[in-house]
């Protein structure tokens, strides 16, 4: 009976995988035998791996071996290196530099439809989370200046955010209040960063 039972989870799942658009795995899950088994020609057609910067080479290699036909991988190098738990500098050494890294170090090119080289990397130029005077200083600090700000956020002060702009209603001070209290929201209002030390 169990094994009844597992024959026709395995055949529903097969089933969902085959009739999906997209398949969501993490590196290693997706060198399990349920993709193995869904996937007829044992490929698919694209493998996009997130966060790719952070990432172990040998981890990125799971994915990349089920989908042979492209690949793209998605992070940034400038940014959190992988996690690594070990203190030994050998390993820490072979360890820390990713297959992202690797490609960029390369400088590797491809060939477009015209026989044209082209870069294989992509740096995405507007960042779309923070004020410009905090995206400025990672723009000059780590990407020569090239990160932009897109006009969404440019200005956005930390009043404009949902969650926030309500605490500044509530922190709001009537009339009879002292001054100092006054002064919180209109702080909170205008700024783009604020720190908050909540140990003392």
């Amino acid at each position: 009976l169990r094994s009844e039972i597992r024959k026709r989870e395995q055949k529903v799942v097969q089933e969902l995988i085959q009739g999906a658009n997209v398949v969501l795995a993490t590196n290693v899950g997706a060198g399990g035998s349920i993709l193995a088994k869904a996937s007829t020609d044992g490929l698919f057609d694209l493998v996009v791996i997130d966060e790719a910067a952070q990432a172990l080479e040998a981890s990125c290699w799971i994915p990349i071996l089920r989908g042979g036909k492209r690949v793209v991988l998605a992070g940034d190098h400038c940014q959190l290196p992988p996690t690594i738990k070990s203190n030994s500098p050998p390993v820490i050494k072979g360890l820390g530099l990713t297959l992202f890294e690797r490609i960029m170090g390369q400088e590797a090119v491809t060939m477009d439809r015209n026989n044209n080289t082209q870069s294989m990397s992509r740096m995405l130029g507007v960042q779309y989370r923070m004020h410009e005077n905090i995206a400025n200083w990672a723009s000059k600090a780590m990407y020569s200046g090239n990160l932009e700000s897109h006009e969404s956020v440019k200005h956005r002060t930390l009043a404009q955010l949902p969650n926030v702009q309500s605490i500044v209603e509530k922190i709001t001070p009537s009339s009879s209040e002292s001054m100092t209290a006054s002064t919180e929201p209109a702080v909170l209002a205008g700024s783009t960063l604020l720190l908050i030390d909540t140990a003392g």
